[in-house]
């Protein structure tokens, strides 16, 4: 009897995680906690130096406002990243309709349009303006797509593009929905960020971005 209590206690002297009370499980769990923990650090510090080099090589942030979630763009406005210089802002005339849910958000209508230079013309001055610039959008595959419909594969179409919500906003500030993104109004209120001008606005937009983008490279 004695010689069977005392191999149950050797055994159990002999085996520390059951000595201390650990539980393997635990340990994984805590370990996949840490290494998850690594990775967002990972991300945000990455984000952190993105905007840094946007500011430094002068990256230009454009946005656009269309007829349509799938349509063209009908304004379309370029800022500097580092001076907040507007580079260009213009409306794009185009024959389009607008559609309804479009014109509810930004408020332009066909009649501000019939004097808009035309899609070739926006384009001539884009490339000259864009040219050897790397390019951020806050949803690069909504405006992309955009700018291919309105001006085909012009040059700037084929430039680096930077996505300032999925590369910058989500991973420094995290997302709001069960898509993983975020908007470029909560992103700005979450950095206090305000606006200068309306919401929905092309330069309006493009400042929002460029302030978003400055905040989180000073911070």
């Amino acid at each position: 009897m004695s010689s069977v209590l005392l191999s149950t206690s050797a055994s159990r002297c002999a085996n520390p995680a059951r000595n201390h009370g650990a539980n393997p499980k635990s340990q994984i769990a805590a370990s996949e906690t840490l290494a998850k923990n690594a990775k967002a650090q990972s991300r945000e510090s990455r984000a952190i130096e993105l905007c840094k080099k946007l500011v430094e090589v002068e990256a230009v942030v454009i946005d656009t406002e269309t007829t349509s979630l799938d349509g063209v763009a009908i304004q379309i406005s370029a800022v500097c990243c580092k001076t907040r210089k507007v580079l260009y802002s213009s409306l794009i005339h185009t024959e389009e309709s607008i559609s309804d849910g479009a014109y509810d958000v930004h408020g332009i209508d066909a009649s501000m349009l019939k004097n808009a230079p035309i899609p070739e013309v926006v384009a001539l001055d884009l490339d000259k303006i864009l040219e050897g610039k790397t390019i951020v959008t806050f949803n690069s595959e909504f405006d992309h797509d955009i700018c291919t419909n309105t001006f085909g594969n012009v040059r700037f179409i084929q430039q680096e593009w930077i996505c300032a919500m999925y590369e910058i906003a989500v991973p420094v500030l995290g997302s709001t929905n069960r898509y993983g993104t975020i908007s470029l109004s909560n992103a700005m209120e979450h950095a206090g960020v305000e606006w200068v001008g309306e919401a929905h606005d092309a330069e309006a937009d493009c400042l929002g971005t460029v302030d978003l983008i400055k905040s989180i490279a000073e911070a």
